[in-house]
């Protein structure tokens, strides 16, 4: 359910009168979030039933769900996947970089996604492009720069692209 409405200072104007008035949306989910990320139009939420939703930025419809390494096109067709049959992990963390979105999650695993839009920057696709293990516990963040990417576990690690280093006294990588 999306409620949005028009506010300038305390008082609520006609949305034709909005032109200087800040755009504010709600939309009620069934689970707590536990991160989320601007992707494209699109907005990745991952949520305490260990489920990633992407939505459309503007109108809050859903466009797919994540959930079990699964892609689900249909909300009604992951209501009826048996509870039995999903890996039970929660995604900590989301990062984008290019056309690849990266899910930390709670059982050490980088799942990479590629991500296809079209010419207007309209996500089209989703697809499961990657599955690393790269910590003895849950990932709880991950960061990029232009060349590399990090993540940072439960296990005291900080990994750099997917290669496990160790941190020496001195601060250096070795």
């Amino acid at each position: 359910k999306i409620i949005e409405s028009k506010r300038v200072s305390n008082d609520y104007i006609n949305p034709k009168q909005a032109v200087v008035a800040q755009r504010v949306k709600t939309l009620d989910l069934k689970n707590d979030v536990r991160c989320m990320r601007i992707v494209a139009d699109s907005i990745w939420v991952a949520s305490r039933d260990g489920s990633v939703h992407i939505r459309h930025v503007q109108t809050g419809s859903l466009g797919a769900m994540i959930s079990d390494e699964k892609i689900y096109r249909s909300e009604h067709v992951y209501n009826e996947a048996s509870n039995d049959e999903r890996k039970k992990f929660f995604v900590n963390a989301i990062m984008h970089k290019n056309n690849r979105v990266f899910l930390g999650s709670s059982d050490g695993f980088l799942r990479t996604y590629r991500i296809d839009m079209d010419r207007t920057g309209t996500l089209q696709n989703t697809v499961q492009v990657g599955r690393q293990l790269l910590h003895g516990g849950g990932i709880q963040c991950v960061t990029a720069d232009n060349e590399h990417h990090w993540t940072a576990g439960q296990d005291s690690q900080i990994v750099e692209d997917g290669q496990r280093k160790m941190i020496a006294g001195n601060n250096m990588w070795i």
